[in-house]
């Protein structure tokens, strides 16, 4: 990571930047009917840029992203230090009601597979629960012992709308938004043994009243309720996410439409082979699935996930990964999938 001083004011302002680069290609076989938004053959070249800084006691960060659908700025918010191990956030930040969306926000160089949970999906990509909020977000932690101890991370502010093109990254400022669409969130953990080995356990949950426009329906409350496991043995890291879901959707007079409830759980291993080569695997399943008024709006969420693939560093700096995969979506249709990338972080 560079570090940045900024020589008009050496003693107020400390900067860090970060460049991730990610070019990733992919086949599918097995569809029935490519379409516009699953194709037979996709390439996705995507940047992210990644700033932290701090200036007279007043933490700043920001997430920009670049890709072939379109521009987003993930994060931007401002943070003071409350006390040795709090930290108060105002802006647009992370939802924290997932690990892998959390722990992995940045590019595909810190990620350490190319395709992400369908649970864990940002919105952009289809995903179908908020993983952004703009308000306020909280993070304390208390040592038991050692390095061991508690941690609680929580936000409070409005998520995003669904539209015709499913959930909506919401706006740093909007004067029209909806009252229905605030949003209750928290991650709390216990850190076991060194912070390098990341052995910990965790709770997740979130309340999200999501507003809708153009649907029969005009509001959801979404109810999101997991639990996780990473745990390392060795050479082998075993991590496993389960998650509830329950999304009732409302109409204009605030009468119940539709109930949807089901259960999503991935369980993923990564061997390390030797320092530069890894293998990695994911199974995903999702159970209870309902032909109700929310989740139509979601084609791209996979029920099912078969997942196989290794990593090999490059340098110091690159990483290429490859992945197969036999996925099936949400109602039923199932494809082989081959996918690569290349990332690469500078400096």
């Amino acid at each position: 990571m560079l570090a940045v001083y900024w020589h008009v004011l050496p003693s107020v302002v400390a900067a860090q930047g970060l460049l991730f680069i990610d070019l990733i290609a992919l086949n599918r076989e097995g569809l029935d009917l490519p379409s516009d938004d699953l194709p037979k053959n996709d390439f996705i070249p995507q940047l992210t840029l990644f700033y932290s800084g701090e200036i007279k006691g007043i933490k700043l960060l920001g997430e920009y992203l670049f890709n072939d659908l379109e521009n987003q700025l993930g994060r931007l918010q401002a943070g003071i230090d409350i006390g040795t191990s709090n930290t108060l956030w105002l802006g647009r930040t992370d939802n924290p009601a997932s690990y892998w969306r959390d722990q992995y926000h940045h590019g595909g160089w810190l990620q350490p597979t190319i395709t992400r949970p369908g649970i864990a999906e940002y919105e952009i990509a289809g995903g179908l629960a908020p993983s952004h909020t703009t308000g306020i977000l909280f993070e304390s932690g208390a040592t038991v012992r050692n390095s061991e101890g508690f941690s609680f991370i929580g936000s409070f502010g409005y998520g995003p709308t669904l539209n015709s093109n499913g959930l909506q990254v919401p706006k740093l400022v909007d004067d029209n938004r909806d009252k229905h669409n605030s949003s209750y969130a928290f991650r709390t953990f216990y850190n076991f043994g060194t912070l390098t080995a990341g052995n910990e356990a965790g709770l997740t949950g979130s309340v999200n009243h999501i507003a809708a426009k153009s649907q029969a329906f005009t509001e959801v409350r979404q109810w999101m309720l997991g639990a996780y496991i990473n745990w390392q043995f060795k050479s082998l890291t075993l991590t496993t996410e389960l998650s509830e879901v329950d999304s009732d959707t409302k109409d204009e007079e605030g009468k119940r439409t539709a109930i949807e409830h089901f259960h999503n759980i991935y369980l993923q291993g990564i061997y390390s082979l030797n320092d530069n080569w890894n293998i990695y695997a994911r199974a995903e399943r999702t159970s209870d699935i309902d032909n109700g008024d929310y989740l139509v709006n979601f084609p791209l969420f996979l029920s099912q996930k078969d997942m196989l693939g290794f990593s090999y560093n490059l340098t110091r700096r690159q990483i290429i990964k490859l992945e197969a995969d036999h996925s099936e979506r949400i109602y039923g249709e199932s494809y082989y999938q081959v996918t690569v990338e290349w990332s690469f972080i500078y400096p």
